[in-house]
């Protein structure tokens, strides 16, 4: 990682959580999209939404997946 790159990453994780997200998003945006991904992705949700929607997947509360995740993490 570059200094400037390391500076800039530095300066974001500083902002607000709010800002941080809006920042990700702009990123995010910004990168050159590929039509077939992004309509993989639209399927994807769809399918997800439906799943949901007709009670085949079930919620997970946040603070359940975040606590599995920093546990799989700690595994390693």
């Amino acid at each position: 990682m570059t200094t400037r790159v390391r500076d800039i990453t530095s300066a974001a994780l500083g902002l607000p959580a709010e800002q941080r997200a809006q920042l990700a998003r702009q990123l995010m945006e910004s990168l050159d999209q590929d039509p077939e991904i992004e309509a993989a992705w639209d399927e994807e949700i769809r399918q997800r939404v439906e799943a949901w929607q007709a009670g085949v997947v079930k919620e997970v509360p946040w603070e359940q997946v975040r606590e599995e995740a920093r546990r799989r993490v700690e595994e390693r």
